[in-house]
């Protein structure tokens, strides 16, 4: 890994680091709120952070309604993660390990996108991050790839999530596989439990932590496993 050969070179990087690229559920939405967050004590990436400990150094690169590769027309072009992602590694470079999860806005009626065709985003993603001209300068951190959980949106945003769980629950099998082709660990987090009931895309304080449990047994694998 990047940081351990820095380490073993007694370079100023020590830590193990870790990027997660992700949406509102990265970011901490509460359910219910455009706005809303929950607070550092409850956020799935915070918890995670404090149970690595002091050797890692957790990035959480969240942004509310980020899409595997489209540009949204309602919420606007910067939301399209293909024209971030450049930017998110290289802002937080050297890293040891990446990991993606993104797919829930890709769901919504105005994109019509099946799980495959979210899938190849997310494929996309991966091309880029490993491009030699990446690693020129990145190096080869590894690569979780994380299916989000299937949403359920009901009341005033079922319309404009009109057939979303539909499609929301093969994208598990689909990136899945998509993992495996590309070497990648794979984390489903529906294993977290469903989304809150009552609004459809985002977690309980329940599900943050339920995540958070199954995201650090997934870096301590990869860890171990190099």
């Amino acid at each position: 890994m990047i940081a351990a050969q820095a380490k073993a070179k007694g370079m100023c990087e020590t830590m193990q680091r870790l990027l997660i690229f992700g949406d509102s559920n990265t970011h901490g939405t509460e359910p219910g709120s455009a706005l809303g967050r929950y607070g550092p004590e409850t956020r799935w990436c915070e918890s995670a952070a404090r149970d690595l400990g002091a050797d890692w150094r957790l990035i959480d690169e969240g942004l509310p309604g980020r899409t595997t590769q489209v540009d949204d027309p309602v919420m606007g072009a910067h939301m399209n993660g293909q024209r971030t992602w450049m930017t998110a590694l290289a802002s937080h470079a050297p890293l040891d390990i990446v990991a993606i999860m993104l797919g829930t806005n890709d769901l919504k009626a105005r994109f019509g996108a099946d799980a495959e065709r979210i899938a190849a985003g997310i494929e996309g993603l991966i091309a880029i991050l490993r491009a030699q001209s990446t690693s020129a300068w990145l190096g080869s951190p590894q690569l979780l790839v994380i299916a989000p959980a299937p949403v359920n949106v009901t009341g005033a945003r079922a319309a404009e999530w009109h057939g979303s769980q539909e499609k929301s629950i093969f994208l598990s099998d689909a990136y899945r596989a998509l993992a495996e082709r590309h070497g990648a660990a794979f984390l489903d987090a529906g294993e977290a439990g469903p989304v809150d009931p009552d609004e459809g895309i985002h977690w309980t304080a329940a599900g943050h932590a339920a995540i958070s449990k199954l995201f650090v047994a997934a870096v301590w694998q990869m860890a171990i496993t190099g």
